[in-house]
């Protein structure tokens, strides 16, 4: 590990400082008597200091304030509807475009996917058992140059989650 200190701060590491601005719409709707909404949200978040992890050489880590540009864009789309009583369906986008400076070149920033997808299906049981079922794609990710390979991208993958909850009142 080496950190790079020219700053002032903690281990001579000066503060991040960014500016983060967004919008989100929501827009609730009625459909075969039952409640939805459909959301968009974009948020735009400029660093004008960063501390930077910079895993790039695969001998070190190195710790240092942000030397260039840093910035990250996020759109998601959201959708959610009660297909019946009690069952409820989500519906999730979301894209990532985040940026930073390391060593002189603006770069895509590394392990972060920019494309992930998601659905959920909820059910709750008139005695309050709730049944949660979840998928989620996450896309690549670009990942440094290591020992075994050149720099490139992780494959993606799909994550699913069950969870089963209740409450035990002793009353």
């Amino acid at each position: 590990v080496i950190v790079n200190s020219t700053g002032e701060g903690a281990y001579g590491l000066d503060p991040e400082v960014a500016w983060n601005m967004g919008l989100n719409l929501t827009q609730k709707f009625r459909f075969n008597y039952r409640e939805g909404t459909v959301s968009a949200a974009y948020y735009y978040t400029d660093f004008q200091n960063q501390v930077v992890t910079d895993i790039e050489d695969h001998h070190y880590v190195r710790f240092y304030n942000l030397n260039g540009r840093s910035f990250a864009n996020s759109l998601q789309f959201q959708f959610d509807y009660e297909l019946i009583h009690n069952l409820n369906l989500r519906l999730a986008y979301r894209w990532y475009d985040v940026k930073t400076t390391y060593n002189g070149t603006l770069k895509e920033k590394p392990l972060v996917a920019a494309n992930r997808a998601f659905a959920n299906v909820a059910y709750e049981t008139r005695n309050h058992w709730k049944f949660d079922y979840t998928v989620q794609w996450v896309g690549t990710k670009r990942v440094p140059a290591s020992y075994d390979n050149a720099e490139g991208l992780s494959p993606s993958f799909i994550q699913m989650n069950a969870q089963i909850t209740t409450n035990i009142n002793n009353n």
